[in-house]
């Protein structure tokens, strides 16, 4: 009777296929990150936020994370006001000081837009503007809805050349 000898490789295999995992997911938020940034160059003053998207990956979870550390990312995505996505937003307009403190559109900033109605100094300089808010660009979402095929795709070739 021959001997049959048991060779576990689990633990190599598991390793491979997270891998591979890892570097779909870099591959995939890359797509995606690209897609945004061009998404939101639409609506830019400063391009502070555009300049700001990222993805970070956790390989202990296999999950990334895609999006903006500047809080600014949230209102251009879901709007404000009474332009606000789920329609929960500030109605009736509101004004906004301009200048350089907090709570405050910087001068450069707000020059560059056409509001319903701004307030001037004697000298002619924009002391406050007038919004209703802010149309949402939904810019994470349409980059997510057109790189979805691309990203399957991605997760598709990867992880069958690494299996096969």
């Amino acid at each position: 009777m021959s001997q049959v000898e048991f060779a576990d490789y689990s633990v190599e295999v598991k390793a491979a296929l997270q891998d591979a995992v890892i570097g779909c997911l870099h591959d995939a938020a890359t797509e995606i990150v690209t897609e945004a940034v061009k998404n939101s160059s639409e609506h830019t003053a400063s391009g502070q936020t555009k300049g700001s998207f990222g993805y970070r990956v956790d390989p202990s979870t296999c999950e990334a994370a895609i999006g903006s550390s500047m809080e600014n990312a949230v209102w251009e995505e879901f709007g404000t006001g009474e332009y606000a996505a789920e329609g929960n937003g500030r109605k009736g307009g509101w004004w906004i000081k301009v200048g350089m403190g907090t709570d405050e559109i910087e001068p450069g900033i707000a020059a560059k837009y056409r509001w319903e109605k701004v307030k001037k100094d004697k000298d002619g300089n924009l002391i406050a503007v007038f919004t209703r808010g802010k149309r949402p660009t939904r810019a994470l979402q349409r980059a997510f809805d057109a790189k979805k095929r691309a990203v399957q795709k991605i997760f598709e070739q990867e992880l069958g050349g690494e299996l096969s």
